[in-house]
């Protein structure tokens, strides 16, 4: 029987387990620091990891797997964000505090500045968002952070420094 060209191999399929292993818990991170609710999170892990799996034969084993993988989940964020388009603050109380559930022993006053901080948040481009995320929130430095969202590390500091201000902006009013 042939094999289609997306259907990965039996070694492919082990390695892949490992990095789901590995990487998964870091990835889910990620996708909740962009999202911001677990279900969005959630799909938008499903949908990086069946990326990933697509295109698994494509990964080249001497860049860093951290890196090609954190790629795919952004561009799986932006398409996420081309095709709502409708970002809102929390949606519900209930995403509000699955948020604040995730939080380190946050007090009242921490979670209202994590409030006011999610909700600038939201009025950020997808960029802006995840360079945020990638530089601040999962510690990534400013080289692979524009690695993973392809841009040159001078875009990227640019792109970093628009969302700081804007952040500044909001939460200075």
């Amino acid at each position: 029987m042939k094999k289609h060209h997306n259907e990965p191999t039996e070694s492919n399929l082990i390695a892949l387990e490992q990095h789901v292993t590995v990487y998964g818990p870091r990835l889910s991170r990620l996708c909740f620091s962009l999202c911001k609710n677990a279900h969005d999170a959630e799909d938008l892990y499903q949908e990086t990891w069946l990326r990933v799996v697509r295109a698994y034969d494509r990964y080249d084993p001497s860049r860093p797997f951290a890196v090609w993988i954190n790629r795919i989940c952004i561009n799986c964020y932006r398409d996420l964000c081309r095709r709502r388009r409708d970002t809102l603050a929390f949606d519900s109380t209930e995403h509000m505090d699955e948020f604040f559930a995730s939080l380190p022993d946050a007090d009242s006053e921490q979670r209202a500045d994590y409030a006011a901080l999610y909700n600038a948040m939201q009025r950020l481009s997808a960029d802006e968002q995840a360079a945020v995320s990638l530089f601040y929130f999962d510690e990534y430095d400013g080289k692979a952070a524009a690695q993973m969202l392809g841009k040159s590390y001078s875009h990227f500091r640019l792109i970093l420094h628009r969302a700081k201000n804007k952040l500044k902006g909001e939460l200075e009013t």
